[in-house]
């Protein structure tokens, strides 16, 4: 009788933090570890853990504040006035993703809801991505459309994107064409080359955080997000931080 071949296991998303996870060599250093930052649209991913607090001297970041990079705090009714709400796309530990459109233009935007009694401790975290995201603008990494500050949320609006990630967008599909791949590393590459001229370092490039935009023709590219763990270059970088399924080895090996 022909042999069955043995099923091949469903992959999964990322693990938790490296300190729930083996294989984590004995010594190795865990300023950093990360899942997905607190306002990542992943379903109930972790937040990144230090073991330290971050400098968030990123495009002038101050210490820890009720107001986040120099915000005034509104009123939550401001954004109701100005986006209709939507329904929710997406979920984690600290905060929920909705869909919105502006009244005024009816453009679709995505809309993080940073809760803050539940992020209480890690605000240094949501500091350093939305001062990161302000510096940047991209074609390939999600834009940042405004901040809006309240006593008990912080409100993102960005970019929508409706195609999900590529972690799901892989699982998904049966293969990708020779054309779609090639445009999705060209869309990678040209992100990342972006960043380092400015000196920015994303440190956290998996697939969970990459969104893929799809196009009438069936065409599709990515953008890169979640930029809880970027920072500004400004000297050496002694920090081991990302997720540890997708970190470097010189990283691991504390030797890059």
């Amino acid at each position: 009788m022909p042999k069955t071949p043995p099923k091949t296991p469903p992959r999964t998303k990322s693990p938790g933090p490296a300190n729930e996870m083996s294989g984590i060599p004995v010594g190795m250093s865990k300023s950093a570890v990360s899942c997905s930052s607190p306002t990542s649209p992943g379903a109930r991913r972790n937040i990144k853990v230090y073991s330290h607090p971050v400098s968030s001297d990123v495009n002038g970041a101050g210490d820890l504040s009720p107001e986040v990079n120099g915000n005034s705090l509104v009123s939550s009714s401001f954004i109701r006035d100005k986006y209709r709400v939507g329904k929710v796309i997406g979920d984690g530990n600290f905060a929920v993703v909705k869909e919105c459109v502006e009244r005024l233009t009816g453009q679709e935007f995505a809309l993080k809801i940073i809760d803050k009694a539940r992020c209480c401790g890690k605000e240094h975290l949501i500091e350093n991505e939305v001062a990161v995201l302000r510096r940047v603008k991209h074609p390939s990494i999600i834009q940042l459309i405004e901040v809006e500050d309240t006593p008990t949320e912080l409100y993102l609006v960005m970019e929508l994107v409706k195609g999900g990630d590529l972690f799901d967008a892989i699982t998904s599909s049966t293969k990708y064409t020779e054309r779609d791949a090639s445009a999705m590393v060209f869309n990678l590459a040209g992100a990342i080359t972006y960043l380092h001229r400015i000196n920015i370092v994303h440190r956290d490039i998996k697939p969970e955080n990459l969104l893929v935009c799809e196009y009438p023709d069936g065409t599709k590219s990515l953008k890169l997000g979640d930029f809880g763990l970027a920072t500004v270059v400004e000297g050496p970088l002694y920090t081991v931080c990302g997720t540890p399924t997708y970190v470097a080895p010189e990283i691991i090996a504390e030797t890059g």
